[in-house]
């Protein structure tokens, strides 16, 4: 049996979504090093509300465990990308080209920074997330509601069966676009 110590430490906080303000943890695939991406975030587009708590958890995380910091000029959450491990990432238009996250971004923009903190190779965008994501204080399209991969290759979909269901269509569409995709290997998903 594994014995471990915990250590609490305290920060003050705004919300509680640590996947969102927390960092993104990295490892070099050359050295093994462990890095944390420390995304700006401004409040899921900038929706109003005091965060600034939230906005510096990252780097209290990431001093506290003694990894290196990756700064990135990219406004994201953690629930905004999902990764296959092999280098490809998922996200939605409506959160990485959200005028309230990231004005003047552009899919090659976020690719490439996505490339430089993640070492993501191949990104597949879906257009948006699930309706109710985009009423006040959603977070207009998070790719971790509608999408994740279970393994390289394999990518599980929210389903909704309902046809009168708003959803139904979003995820009629979401699914023909995955249908027609490839990972960062080549592989169909």
């Amino acid at each position: 049996l594994l014995s471990a110590e915990i250590e609490v430490i305290e920060a003050p906080l705004d919300d509680f979504w640590m996947r969102d303000i927390g960092p993104t943890f990295v490892v070099d695939d050359e050295t093994g090093a462990l890095g944390g991406v420390d995304w700006i975030f401004n409040a899921w587009g900038d929706q109003g509300g005091s965060f600034e708590n939230d906005a510096r958890i990252a780097t209290t995380v990431l001093e506290a465990a003694g990894v290196p910091r990756i700064p990135s000029l990219l406004v994201n959450e953690g629930g905004a990308i999902h990764v296959d491990g092999e280098g490809t990432v998922m996200v939605t238009e409506t959160v990485q080209l959200d005028p309230g996250r990231n004005r003047y971004a552009t899919k090659e923009r976020v690719e490439a920074e996505l490339a430089r903190t993640i070492g993501s190779t191949h990104a597949i965008w879906l257009p948006r997330g699930l309706t109710r994501d985009y009423e006040p204080l959603g977070t207009r399209g998070h790719v971790d509601m509608v999408a994740a991969f279970a393994s390289p290759g394999t990518v599980l979909l929210h389903e909704q069966p309902a046809a009168g269901h708003p959803d139904h269509a979003v995820m009629t569409e979401l699914r023909a676009l995955l249908e027609q995709q490839v990972d960062a290997v080549g592989r169909p998903l």
